[in-house]
């Protein structure tokens, strides 16, 4: 049925593709990453800008928008925020965890051919170098900051309005 010259373009168009499949998830899982950095980003300017709407418009007019309100804005604000940020950080955990995946199947997929174009194993030690780490740094201090703040926001509500 099939010589051994068609098995062997038949091997070489599937690795073709396989290595195709596999660059585009390592492409997709980039363009997630920065997708999920642009939304927190979004909603924290949201929040942020959210709160001080609120504390100006209580300074400026008491009687449109009471000390209460403001505290309940500032508690749904941090709860949010949290849980908001915990969510993406279990996404980008999910994520480096099918980037090491895809990558040690490119790695598999180069050393089975041989060839000089060769790729190394993922290594965690360079793991400063990545961005995905900068973020979960910078997602574990906004779900800390929030908790803190959510604990805490009698004495920083009375600090902003005061």
């Amino acid at each position: 049925m099939f010589n051994d010259e068609m098995k062997n373009e038949l091997t070489k168009e599937i690795v073709i593709e396989r290595y195709k499949f596999i660059q585009d998830k390592q492409k997709y899982l980039d363009t997630v990453l920065h997708a999920n950095i642009s939304f927190v980003v979004k909603l924290l300017v949201a929040l942020f800008s959210l709160l001080i709407a609120g504390i100006s418009l209580f300074n400026k007019s008491p009687e449109i928008i009471s000390q209460e309100q403001i505290v309940l804005v500032f508690q749904f604000s941090t709860i949010l925020c949290g849980f908001v940020c915990m969510l993406f950080l279990l996404m980008t955990f999910s994520n480096i965890v099918a980037w090491f995946g895809y990558r040690n199947d490119e790695v598999k997929l180069l050393e089975s051919f041989d060839s000089e174009f060769k790729r190394d194993k993922p290594q965690k030690r360079s793991f400063l170098s990545w961005q995905e780490t900068w973020f979960i740094i910078a997602l574990l201090v906004l779900i800390i900051a929030s908790f803190t703040s959510w604990v805490k926001h009698a004495e920083i509500i009375a600090y902003l309005l005061h």
